[in-house]
């Protein structure tokens, strides 16, 4: 029979297309992610047994034969009636708060879901297999100390941004700061690969459950890097964008639900955390995860929010911004 083709319409950095309802071609459009890593991780989580990714059935690349490779596309199997995880977690927060009409997955769920998800694939990543060998390192002082700087100097960027609200983020800078100088007190700490950009967008929801996609890294990273970091790291980003995801519904309602919907936030990170540490405490890697990096890394990814916004999504600086404000100054 004739082969069909229809694009993926979702915002996304590729251009993805379902060919013959079958499997699903990401054409890459960023020259500076050419798949190494993604790839890498995924045949990793494969060959450890985990399926929480969508299986890689190939991909096509494209050398100069001078031992140059670029992958042109990623070809992966395809998952039927899937929907972007932001619209679910969008809908499933809208039925919660808005009357809305039943999501795949409840607001109460939502979370411990979540955290579940993220230790399982953080255990994963940090078995041996022949892709990666040896996926577990320490970080020393001096990387540490890199860290430090750079969530320093992300708080300085965020405070600098031109905007109406700005003000309110150099009120919150001394709190901010605070937070990221817990840092200096750690001598050394676990790394391993990771997922690297983790929100709800990176979530994808079809008939059999949910799963993570998207394993490129941090926006600008070095495809041939794994990227090792600490597994708070990733933490840090699911707990911001739960913050973001009730800013959003916050938003669409109008602030009618803003009180209820600021301590569904919170209550949802602690919910994200302790299913996080029960899965990852069932694991055969006690030090999984450094809970001590956490609060600075929250403080550094808000303001990296701020700074995406300000330079990529001018439209998205009102998610972050709440979230920064629900954290750091008290409710009228």
């Amino acid at each position: 029979p004739e082969s069909t083709e229809r694009a993926v319409t979702a915002d996304q950095s590729n251009h993805s297309l379902v060919v013959g309802d079958r499997v699903l071609v990401k054409w890459r459009t960023a020259f500076d992610a050419d798949g190494r890593r993604s790839t890498r991780l995924r045949r990793h989580l494969r060959a450890v047994g985990y399926e929480g990714v969508p299986s890689l059935l190939a991909t096509a690349e494209w050398s100069d034969g001078a031992g140059n490779h670029v992958t042109l596309a990623d070809i992966d199997t395809y998952l039927p009636d899937a929907i972007d995880g932001w619209d679910l977690c969008i809908a499933a927060l809208m039925a919660e708060f808005s009357d809305g009409p039943a999501a795949r997955l409840s607001a109460k769920a939502l979370p411990s879901t979540l955290g579940r998800m993220t230790a399982g694939m953080h255990v994963a990543l940090a078995r041996s297999s022949p892709y990666i060998p040896e996926p577990r390192h320490t970080a020393d002082a001096t990387t540490i100390a890199g860290w430090t700087a750079h969530a320093r100097a992300s708080v300085r960027e965020a405070i600098r941004i031109d905007a109406p609200d700005r003000a309110t983020v150099a009120a919150c800078g001394a709190a901010l700061l605070e937070d990221i100088e817990k840092l200096v007190s750690v001598d050394a700490t676990p790394i391993q690969p990771t997922h690297g950009d983790l929100h709800l967008g990176q979530l994808l929801a079809w008939t059999g459950g949910l799963m993570f996609i998207d394993l490129d890294g941090p926006p600008g990273a070095a495809a041939t890097s794994l990227g090792l970091e600490p597994t708070a790291r990733d933490v840090a980003q699911m707990l911001v964008a739960l913050a973001n995801l009730a800013a959003a519904v916050d938003r669409r309602t109008h602030g009618r639900h803003s009180s209820a919907l600021r301590s569904w936030a919170m209550r949802a990170q602690d919910d994200f955390l302790e299913a996080y540490r029960i899965e990852a405490g069932g694991s055969e890697l006690p030090d999984l995860f450094d809970s001590r990096l956490l609060t600075p890394f929250i403080a550094a990814q808000l303001c990296q929010e701020l700074i995406y916004a300000a330079t990529t999504l001018p439209r998205w600086r009102y998610a972050p911004m709440t979230a920064l404000q629900w954290r750091y100054q008290e409710e009228p």
